[in-house]
């Protein structure tokens, strides 16, 4: 009874060793495995008519064919080998690209046709790569795409809305540099007036009394014109206190604005001081200057 089961668990395995290596075959597959091995040692790789060269090469020197492999793990390794040549003619080597994908893929699959022994398990490790492969291209690469975009989106969101802020405040810089301008001519031309007025109260002191006349009408006139100097002389007083006022607050304006980055003095250089502005123009910036050295000293010793 044991004997029997011992003979029937046996048989499958006798009937692969009687079906694969029987005497005849044996002797089949030695020639052929040999004739096959004089033909790939006899080889010679032709390269393409285009280049008009040829090279004879033996595969087994350069590595492309595996010893001691069966005849058809030779053809196919021949077949692989050869349509990887024919892909590396317009595509790099160092590159994996879907047609060099494809012809593996391919071979892969003669394999585990062919192979008896371990065609089933290299299939399913196959069908688990494939799994991954898919996954990959499912989940990961276009996760990454979206988040690439994202952040591409928000980015060009931030620069639009830096670029409009910049705009503005460039424009909001050459609109205070021109009411600059127009502060500083108003003020250089008050400045004239205060001197003719001090120059003519100069004059007016330094009269000698004894050679004016005493009359009443004289001394009348006098005090009248003496009195519209001095209402003349307060009213510039109070202009004058108010322009340095509200030139002060400009000047801090634009000092906080070139603190904080922004091109002032190009922007003043290149629409308010110019070679077509008049000697004014000139004066304005002489101003502008001393004012910004005095104001900034100024803050330098308050923050100290």
């Amino acid at each position: 009874m044991k004997g029997a089961t011992n003979q029937k668990k046996a048989s499958p395995m006798k009937k692969r060793i009687k079906n694969h290596y029987d005497e005849s075959s044996a002797v089949k597959v030695k020639k052929s495995h040999k004739s096959l091995i004089e033909k790939i040692h006899n080889t010679t790789i032709t390269a393409p008519s285009s280049t008009n060269a040829s090279f004879n090469i033996n595969p087994y020197s350069i590595g492309i064919f595996s010893r001691g492999c069966s005849p058809e793990a030779l053809t196919l390794e021949l077949k692989l080998t050869e349509k990887l040549r024919e892909l590396s003619l317009s595509e790099s080597d160092s590159v994996m690209t879907q047609s060099k994908y494809e012809v593996v893929k391919e071979i892969f699959d003669e394999v585990v046709n062919r192979d008896v022994s371990f065609g089933p398990i290299l299939l399913k490790i196959r069908d688990y790569y494939d799994l991954w492969i898919t996954n990959l291209q499912k989940n990961d690469k276009p996760a990454n795409i979206d988040d690439f975009l994202r952040d591409v989106t928000d980015m060009k969101q931030v620069y639009q809305q830096d670029f409009s802020c910049l705009k503005f405040m460039t424009k909001e810089i050459e609109r205070l540099a021109r009411e600059n301008g127009e502060i500083a001519k108003d003020l250089n031309e008050k400045s004239q007036k205060c001197e003719e007025i001090e120059e003519r109260l100069k004059k007016i002191s330094s009269v000698n009394v004894d050679f004016v006349s005493k009359d009443i009408e004289t001394w009348k006139f006098i005090v009248s014109e003496n009195r519209a100097y001095e209402n003349l002389i307060a009213k510039l007083k109070k202009q004058l206190n108010k322009y340095k006022y509200k030139e002060q607050k400009l000047m801090e304006l634009v000092i906080a604005l070139k603190n904080h980055g922004y091109p002032v003095e190009e922007i003043y250089n290149k629409e308010i001081r110019n070679p077509g502005y008049s000697k004014d123009e000139e004066t304005k910036k002489e101003i502008f200057d001393k004012n910004t050295t005095s104001l900034s000293s100024k803050k330098e010793n308050e923050s100290s």
